[in-house]
């Protein structure tokens, strides 16, 4: 069978939702080296698990992080390049819903929150 994509790919939020299922879709169609980060450690490892029994050949390297943290973000990448050689995908899926208020009505704090991980 011929494979769509190739490569590494550095995906986060990959320990839920969305992340969670490009990282399938992306094995399931050639991605050989997937790096996974995500602010929660256990859903991460959840994923994780069943990537490896979705595929015997994918590579994953996994960190948790927040990804609002510019120092945390360029160590996981640095991380992908020592360890895979480069990154070929980057899929920011990361990101928090709003508590169901219009934004005029946030706190700063909550507004700024969303922001800096949207």
């Amino acid at each position: 069978m011929a494979h769509l994509l190739r490569g590494t790919a550095f995906i986060t939020g990959a320990g839920s939702g969305i992340g969670a299922d490009v990282a399938h879709k992306f094995i399931r169609n050639g991605i050989s080296k997937l790096a996974l980060v995500d602010s929660n450690s256990s859903n991460l490892q959840k994923v994780s698990e069943s990537l490896k029994q979705t595929s015997l050949y994918v590579e994953l390297l996994t960190a948790s992080l927040n990804v609002t943290n510019e120092a945390q973000v360029n160590n996981a990448v640095q991380k992908v390049a020592t360890n895979f050689g480069r990154g070929d995908i980057g899929v920011n899926c990361a990101g928090v819903g709003d508590p169901g208020k219009p934004t005029h009505h946030l706190s700063l704090r909550d507004w700024q929150r969303a922001f800096d991980i949207n």
